[in-house]
This record gives C-alpha cells, structure tokens and sequence, in this order.
C-alpha cells in the first residue's frame, strides 16, 4: 500500500470512529435534554459516598442527597446530584468502546470497565469531601472543578487505552 494510501485509510477510520462516537453520544444528550434522572443511584452514590467518608475518618452526616461534613467553623454541605453520579463518564467510555472498529465480543469486554468507573468517580466525589474537611471550604470549587473536568476524563481515557491494548483491538 501507497503512503497516500495509507493515510487516506487512517483518515477514513479516524472520520469512521468520530461518527460512531458521535451516535453513541447521543443517549447522552437526550439524557440532558430530557432531563432524566435516576434518584436511587443518586441516593446509592450519596450512601456509598458517606460509608467512604466514615470509612477515612471524616465524620458524615447523611441527609436523603445531602451529605455534610465538619469544617474549621462549622459544617459543609452538598449535595450529590444527577451529574455525582459519574454517569456522563460510564456513557462516554461506553461510546468510546463501541466507536472503536472490534468485534463485539470485544467490545462487549469492554463493559468490565463500567463498575471501576462508578467506583473510581465514588472516591473522587468522597476526596473531594474528605479535602474540603481538612483543608477548608476555600478550595471547594477549584477541587471540585479540576477533578470532575480533568480527572475523570483521564480516567476514562485512561481505562479505553487499557481496554484496547488488553484485549489487542
């Protein structure tokens, strides 16, 4: 095969799994548009949440969806929302899989990734808990921002690289 040829494949399969990962995206979008929600997982994650808290030695008291933890003058409190729930991370990771050119048995493996995510965006959500009693409401928001838009982006990432170099896709 040509060089030319050769770039114009990669180029076809490059624009072949952005369409795909585009369609997959789609449950997501209709998901915020639609605004669906799904009250027990947010209720799962704020339990799991506080067990984790407890579990580290921070003191959680645990509310329906509100999760409150000590601070130097007094109590922080959030609450665990649709979007805590790390289910934008599970949908991008599950588009990222099924965009990839690999026999569905394949991608079908892939979906073994799908629990760690949620566990993983568990410790995220109870660091951010945990950092906020230790170190004050101050940093919150920065926290906050950089671990819910970069970490668990790069944990996604990180978890398709595996999936495709583990089972040689």
């Amino acid at each position: 095969m040509t060089g030319v040829k050769l770039k114009r494949n990669k180029l076809k399969n490059l624009l072949k799994f952005l369409i795909l990962f585009n369609l997959f995206s789609i449950p997501m979008y209709l998901i915020i548009i639609l605004n669906v929600q799904f009250y027990a997982l947010q209720l799962l994650t704020a339990n799991l949440v506080s067990v984790t808290l407890n579990f580290s030695g921070v003191s959680s008291e645990l509310n329906d969806l509100l999760i409150s933890v000590p601070v130097r003058d007094g109590y922080f409190a959030g609450s665990i929302d649709w979007d805590c729930t790390g289910w934008k991370s599970v949908l991008a990771f599950f588009a990222l899989v099924f965009a990839t050119e690999a026999p569905i048995k394949k991608k079908l493996y892939g979906l073994i990734f799908v629990p760690m995510i949620y566990v993983i965006n568990i410790l995220r959500v109870s660091f951010v808990f945990y950092f906020v009693s230790a170190y004050d409401v101050n940093y919150f928001e920065l926290i906050h921002s950089f671990l819910w838009s970069f970490g668990m982006i790069l944990v996604v990432l990180f978890l398709w690289i595996i999936w495709l170099k583990y089972f040689k896709v």
